[in-house]
C-alpha cells in the first residue's frame, strides 16, 4: 500500500469508530446532562436565525444551521449531530497529527499508524471530549478547530515551508468566530510563523496573506447583526448597532468571571484539574503523557516547547476561570495530553523494537496499543451515555401545558428558560403563551424585543420602559402569571404551585 494512504485511512477508521460511539450515545433532545443548559438556547438560536448569549457564536450557527432543519428531525437531535461529527473530526485530525509526530520514529507503518489511532482515540474517548460530542455545545466544534491548529503547526514545524500558516491563519480567526478562548493558541502559531519567517529567510510582508486570511475568517461576526435584523425570539444584544455588537462579541457580560477566581480557591481548582486529567487518560495514560514530553524534549524540543505553551496558557484560563463549568475549557489541553501520550507510546516502542530479540514482536505492540482508549471506552460510556434523556423537554412541554391561555410565563435560572425557550419558539408549543426571562429584562434591548414580539403587553416606546414589578402589576389584572424556577427569585409576591410552575396568587 502507498504510504500517503495509510495516514488518512487510519484517521478514517478513527473517525468513523468515535462517530458510532458517539451516535449511539448521542442526546435525543436537549439536554441539561454535561452543563449543556445552553442546548436549549443555542438550538434556539440556531433553528429560528436568532442569535445566542455572548459573544455570538457565528461560526457554529452558520455551521449548524443545516443540521438544525433536516428533515424528518428533531431540530436539536439534528444539532447534536453536527456536535457528533465535529467531535469525530477533531479525533481524526489528531491521529493525523499524531503520525506526523512520529514521522522520524523507526517504527513499521502499521505500528505507527496503530499509535496515531490510539492517540486519537483516546481524545475521543475521555470522558470531557466524549461528553460534549453528544449535546448541542460549542466546544466540540471548538476542539476540532483546536486540533486543526495543532496539526497545521506540526506539518509547519517539520519542514512546510510556509504552507501551512495561510490555512492555519484562515482556520483561528473560522475558529474565534466559535469560541473566544482559541486566541490562546495564536502564540504557538505567531511563533511558528516567525520561525519559518527566520529560517527560509522570507520578508516579513510575506505573511501579510496570512493576516487578511485571518481577518476573513474572523469576519464571520458580521453575520450576528444581519441575523439580528430580522427581529428573531432569541435576539441576545439585538447587535445591530455599533455599541451593542461590541456588548455581544467582546463577551462583556461574563468578563467579569475572568482570571477571578480567588487565590484561596486556587489550591482546590489544582487539585481538580489533577483529579480530571486522571479521569480523562487513567494512570497509565498519564505515565504514558510524561514519557512523550520526556521523548519529546530529546526528540523534537520545538514542537514540544510550543505544545507545552498551548497547554500551560489554557489550564491558566480555565483555572481563572469563576464558573463551575470551566471545566471544560481544558478540553484543548486534553488533545495536548493526547500527542504527548502518541510520543510516550512511540518512543517506548521504538526503544523496545531496537532489541532485537523482541523487534519480531511488533505486530504485538500495534494490538496492545489500543489498549487505552479501549478501557477508557468502556469505563466511560455509562456515564456520557444521554441518549435516553428527554427531562429538560419533557419539563418544557409540562410546563407549557400546565400554564392558562393567553398566559405569561416568567423564567428564573438558565436551565428552565432555555428549555422553554426551545419548546416555545423552536418546536412551536403553546404560541399563545408569553416567556420574560426575568434576569434578561434589565437590558433595554430585551424589554425592546419583548414588545416588538408581543405588542399587547406594552409598547416598546414607553419613556421610561417599565420596571419587572410594574408590567408584573399590569399583567396580573389581565392574565395568569406563571413561574418556572424558584418563588425566591420573587420573593415580594404570593406564589402558589401549579404542577411543575408557581401561579401568582391573587
Amino acid at each position: 500500500m502507498n504510504q500517503r494512504w495509510i495516514p488518512l485511512l487510519t484517521a478514517g477508521a478513527v473517525f468513523a469508530l468515535a462517530l458510532g460511539v458517539y451516535l449511539a450515545t448521542l442526546a435525543p433532545t436537549i439536554t441539561w446532562s454535561h452543563d449543556a443548559a445552553d442546548s436549549g438556547e443555542l438550538v434556539t438560536a440556531v433553528y429560528t436565525g436568532g442569535v445566542p448569549h455572548p459573544p455570538g457564536y457565528p461560526t457554529y450557527l452558520l455551521l449548524a444551521t443545516p443540521f438544525a432543519h433536516l428533515p424528518g428531525w428533531e431540530p436539536a437531535r439534528g444539532v447534536n449531530l453536527f456536535s457528533a461529527l465535529c467531535a469525530a473530526l477533531a479525533a481524526g485530525l489528531l491521529t493525523l497529527a499524531g503520525w506526523h509526530l512520529l514521522e522520524h520514529a523507526s517504527l513499521p507503518d502499521i505500528l505507527r499508524a496503530g499509535v496515531a489511532a490510539a492517540g486519537g482515540l483516546s481524545f475521543a474517548f475521555a470522558p470531557t471530549q466524549w461528553s460534549q460530542a453528544v449535546v448541542a455545545e460549542v466546544y466540540a466544534l471548538h476542539s476540532a478547530f483546536a486540533v486543526l491548529l495543532l496539526l497545521l503547526i506540526t506539518r509547519e514545524l517539520a519542514g512546510g515551508g510556509g504552507r501551512f500558516i495561510l490555512p492555519a491563519a484562515l482556520a483561528l480567526g473560522l475558529g474565534l468566530g466559535n469560541h473566544l478562548s482559541l486566541v490562546l493558541m495564536a502564540p504557538a502559531l505567531m511563533l511558528t510563523a516567525i520561525r519559518t519567517w527566520r529560517h527560509d529567510g522570507r520578508p516579513l510582508r510575506a505573511f501579510l496573506p496570512a493576516i487578511g486570511l485571518f481577518l476573513l475568517g474572523l469576519s464571520v461576526y458580521l453575520a450576528l447583526p444581519i441575523r439580528a435584523a430580522s427581529d428573531p425570539p432569541v435576539n441576545w444584544g439585538d447587535p445591530t448597532t455599533p455599541e451593542r455588537f461590541w456588548w455581544l462579541v467582546s463577551g462583556r457580560l461574563y468578563q467579569r468571571f475572568l482570571f477571578r477566581l480567588p487565590l484561596a480557591a486556587l489550591p482546590g481548582r489544582l487539585s481538580a484539574w489533577a483529579a480530571l486529567l486522571r479521569e480523562q487518560f487513567g494512570l497509565a495514560g498519564i505515565a504514558l503523557l510524561l514519557a512523550g514530553v520526556w521523548y519529546g524534549w530529546h526528540g523534537y524540543r520545538r514542537w514540544t516547547v510550543l505544545a507545552g505553551l498551548t497547554y500551560v496558557l489554557f489550564v491558566a484560563y480555565a483555572m481563572g476561570y469563576d464558573t463551575a463549568d470551566s471545566y471544560v475549557y481544558l478540553i484543548p489541553t486534553y488533545a495536548v495530553a493526547s500527542l504527548w501520550i502518541v510520543q510516550g507510546i512511540g518512543g517506548l516502542a521504538q526503544d523496545i523494537l531496537s532489541m532485537g530479540k523482541m523487534r519480531r514482536l511488533w505486530p504485538l505492540l500495534a494490538s496492545a496499543v489500543l489498549i487505552l482508549p479501549a478501557v477508557s471506552l468502556s469505563v466511560n460510556w455509562r456515564a456520557v451515555d444521554v441518549s435516553g434523556d428527554r427531562m429538560a423537554l419533557e419539563y418544557a412541554e409540562e410546563c407549557l401545558s400546565a400554564v392558562a391561555p393567553d398566559a405569561v410565563l416568567l423564567t428564573h435560572g438558565d436551565a428552565p428558560a432555555f428549555a422553554l425557550w426551545y419548546a416555545h419558539y423552536a418546536l412551536g408549543r403553546r404560541p399563545d403563551a408569553v416567556l420574560i426571562t426575568i434576569s434578561l429584562w434589565q437590558y433595554d434591548w430585551y424589554r425592546r424585543s419583548t414588545a416588538r414580539h408581543t405588542p399587547a403587553l406594552f409598547s416598546q416606546d414607553d419613556d421610561p420602559p417599565p420596571t419587572l414589578e410594574m408590567l408584573i402589576q399590569h399583567l396580573r389584572a389581565q392574565r395568569a402569571v406563571y413561574l418556572a424556577g424558584e418563588p425566591s427569585a420573587l420573593p415580594e409576591y404570593r406564589w402558589a404551585p401549579a404542577g411543575p410552575l408557581f401561579q401568582l396568587a391573587e
